[in-house]
């Protein structure tokens, strides 16, 4: 069965909030998603599992762009010699994303205590 969202952990979920409340890295006008596609930028060298999950955003929300950037995180595993079609599964391509975010959602946690700190 085909997922119908998008996952995150549950104290990436909570965090976000903060996050754009106290605008780090200028996220105060950023959607779920957009602060979703950073995290995964900055997690993409080492995706973490997640503890535990809750819904981000529906998929309905993703418009091209975002899909084929999801997509592609997938994609760019693959080696020279696989199959691409075996890479071109967006359920997939979402899991590891939310792999991805939750390393990069490290980061973000970081920046913002940093700012606490200035």
């Amino acid at each position: 069965m085909a997922r119908d969202r998008v996952y995150v952990s549950d104290s990436f979920k909570k965090t976000t909030d903060e996050l754009k409340n106290q605008d780090v890295l200028g996220l105060s006008m950023a959607e779920g998603k957009e602060v979703f596609m950073l995290s995964v930028a900055l997690g993409l060298d080492n995706p973490t599992l997640l503890k535990n999950r809750q819904g981000l955003f529906l998929n309905t929300a993703l418009k091209t762009a975002d899909k084929a950037l999801i997509a592609s995180v997938l994609l760019g595993t693959m080696s020279d010699d696989e199959d691409m079609d075996q890479h071109a599964d967006f359920d997939k391509s979402c899991e590891l994303c939310e792999k991805c975010a939750e390393t990069g959602y490290q980061v973000l946690l970081k920046k913002k205590k940093k700012k606490k700190i200035q």
